[in-house]
Parts: structure tokens; sequence; C-alpha cells
């Protein structure tokens, strides 16, 4: 016999309230969600913010700074500017610029004379040696998986310093950003970057290769009396500049010394002595990206004093122009060893003289650049060099470029990050 089955009922005879769970237990339910909810977040957001946070990855599962290794790391780059910027800017101002919380990044203007490119350089050679590695107190900054900080230039010509894809310092340079603009873009292939040695004996020479069609360096001597206008030529017309060092040359056949000019570099000096000499030459020309040897066939075939050079070359963001003045040149070689961007000289536009002569060596420098990616000419302001820059038609087609983007390329490739996307 089949047993009914038999459903009580509630006392007013509804039977809603026998179905399971109820309006009741609902609530009890959605209100547990909510809490275990706002447990998690919390406990999410305690993990990102609390210092010294560990790394956390993204859903492709590359890391990810927790906000408080961000700031930390922000902190410490703002150290780091503002120890460099003394050393290779000094006689320009920071000033802080209004408008941001203390949760985003650093903005400053830097004002006065100065090479901006330059600081860059000393900033990213302080970063190729890991500096920001090692903390106040012997302790690791960054994990092993996450990437150093890299620097990057904006098409408004500003620096900014990134750390796992995110702006933490950011450098605005009043009066420069037009020519800085250009260092965001990649580096053409091929091209031919045109230096001009012997610069700020007159001024109308810097003013013949300002009004060229293409950018040409001035390398310009440090106690040359028309250095200053000059150099203001150069900032007006987005030229860049160099200093151009005086060093020791090798005695000529008949037994007599060259003079390479005041202030010159020689092999017997002590580290003190150059120093001194290359302070005093860099405050003459302060817009300069760097310097390359006036002569000096005596002084760059010595190591030992090319090996002193350096180590006073490295941290103020110097580029260093090797003119290959002799063979078997150690200038180029102690500053690679030293982590300094450099390059050396592949073809001398006026040896021998004479517009024709000059004229073919530009052909030669060209083509050179198209067979290797890029070539150096160096030139001196004779009124035949100048005559054939003008008439100059580059055949070849290659891109002459300023040096600055040379340099700027030279710095990513050793910090290897020329090509990397954002």
């Amino acid at each position: 016999m089949r047993v009914p089955f038999f459903h009580p009922g509630p006392p007013d005879g509804g039977d809603h309230a026998a179905l399971p769970g109820g309006p009741c237990a609902s609530a009890r339910l959605l209100l547990g969600g909510v809490l275990w909810f706002c447990l998690c977040l919390g406990l999410c957001l305690w993990l990102v913010s609390r210092e010294g946070g560990a790394v956390l990855v993204d859903g492709d599962g590359q890391p990810v700074l927790a906000t408080g290794d961000w700031l930390r790391h922000r902190d410490r780059l703002d150290d780091l500017m503002r120890q460099t910027l003394p050393r290779v800017m000094p006689g320009c101002r920071l000033l802080t610029m209004p408008g941001f919380s203390e949760q985003e990044a650093r903005h400053y203007r830097v004002e006065g004379d100065g090479a901006p490119l330059r600081l860059a350089l000393a900033l990213q050679e302080r970063l190729c040696q890991e500096v920001l590695r090692t903390g106040p107190d012997g302790g690791r900054l960054l994990a092993d998986d996450v990437p150093l900080p890299r620097l990057r230039w904006t098409d408004d010509g500003v620096l900014e310093a990134v750390v796992d894809g995110r702006t933490c310092l950011v450098l605005h340079f009043p009066g420069w950003e037009a020519m800085l603009a250009t260092l965001s873009r990649p580096m053409p292939e091929p091209a031919l970057v045109l230096v001009m040695d012997d610069m700020g004996q007159k001024l109308e020479p810097a003013e013949q290769l300002a009004s060229l069609p293409f950018p040409v360096a001035l390398a310009l001597w440090p106690h040359a009396p028309a250095r200053r206008p000059v150099q203001q030529v150069a900032r007006d017309m987005g030229m860049d500049v160099l200093l151009h060092m005086p060093m020791e040359a090798m005695p000529r056949k008949n037994g007599s010394a060259p003079d390479p000019g005041p202030g010159a570099l020689e092999t017997d000096m002590d580290a003190y002595a150059m120093e001194h000499a290359l302070d005093r030459a860099l405050a003459q020309v302060p817009t300069a990206l760097g310097f390359n040897n006036h002569m000096g066939s005596g002084f760059t075939g010595r190591r030992d004093a090319c090996r002193v050079l350096a180590g006073l070359a490295y941290g103020r963001g110097l580029f260093v122009l090797d003119s290959v003045t002799r063979g078997n040149s150690q200038l180029e070689t102690s500053m690679v060893r030293q982590g300094i961007v450099t390059a050396s000289r592949h073809v001398f536009l006026d040896d021998p003289q004479g517009t024709d002569k000059v004229l073919a060596a530009l052909d030669k420098a060209a083509r050179l650049a198209r067979r290797q990616g890029i070539a150096i000419a160096i030139g001196h302001p004779h009124d035949s060099t100048l005559r054939a820059l003008e008439r100059w038609e580059n055949r070849e087609g290659v891109a002459v470029v300023p040096l600055r983007r040379y340099v700027w390329h030279l710095a990513q490739l050793r910090a290897g990050q020329a090509g990397r996307p954002e």
C-alpha cells in the first residue's frame, strides 16, 4: 500500500515556510558574502600598500611592484637625481612643480645653462651599475624578477623615469624642449653625424653652419674668444656642442713639440691635476654633451692616462668622441671599460683640404654610413670645408642626424633598451 506523502503546513495553513532556507536564510547568506568580499578586499589593499610589499603579478604573470615598493623606488630615484644634478649641471636650479600629490610622480623644472642630455646619461650610468638594487641597510630594493628603472624622452622633450611601467620622476627643461623632443624618435639607419672641430675663434663659421639644411655639431675650444656667443647660436638653432679638449700631442719628426693650447691634458699629470684641467674646461663650455680630443696623439696612446681620464669622466654624464688622431688609440677602449657612452671618428673631411676633396670625403662618409649603419665625420672651419658643406648634395641619401640622437641611441643600447616597446 502506497503511503501518502505528508507535508505538514505552518500554523496559519500556508506552505511557504516549509521551503528550505526561506528569506531569513537568504539574507544571512547575502550578508556573509558581503563580509567575505570586504575581508578579501581589505587584505588585498593591505598587501599592495604595505611598506616593503611583496612582488605581485598581473594577469599575464608579469611582476608588478606593490605601491609601497613603487613609492620607495620613486624616492630613491629622486635622491639619485638630486645627487647627480650638481655634478652634471652645476649652474642649474631644481624647482618643484606644484599640483601633484605625494602618491604621484615627482615633477621638476631644471633651469639654467647646462646640457640636459648629460643628466640623463649620468642617471643611466648609475642605473646600469644597479645602484638601486642595494638599499641603505644593504638589503635588496628590487627583486631579481622586477626590471630596473628606465629613462625615456617624450615627444614634448621631457625626461621621464619609469619603474615597472609607471612614471615616477618627470624632469622639464625650459628652453630645450624642441631639441630634446628629437630624442623620443628611434635612430634612423643609415645615419651620418657631422662634427666641426676648432670652433670658437670666430662667430661667423657657427652662423654659416647653422644655416645648412642638415645638423652639424660644434666642438669648441674651452678658451676660444667667441665660445660664449657660439654656444648661444648653437642653443638658438638647435645645434649640439662638444668640448674640444686640448690633449698632449706626439713630438714631430724634428723633435719639436706641438702646442695643443692652454689647459691641455698631459700624460705626466696626476689625477688631481687632470681633474682640475677637465673641470676648468667644462666650466667654459657648460652646454657641451661631452668632449673630443684636440690633437692628443701623445695622450690617447697612453693607456694609463686614458684610464685615469675615464675614471674622472665617470658620473658626469659625458659623451666621449675619440677623434682618432693616431693609430692604436686607447681613449675609446678606456671609456667603454668605465661604462661611459663613447664613439670614434670614421672620416676626416678636410685632410687634405680643398672643396672638391671635402666633397669627396663627404660622399665617402655617406657610403660608409650606408655600409655599416652609422658614420661620424669630423671637419674644421676652413673656407673650403664650409663651401663644400654648402654644395654637398648627399647623393647617397643617408640621414644626417644631430649628435645627440646618436648619443642617446648608444646609451639605450648600453642599457638594453633600444627598440624595447613601452
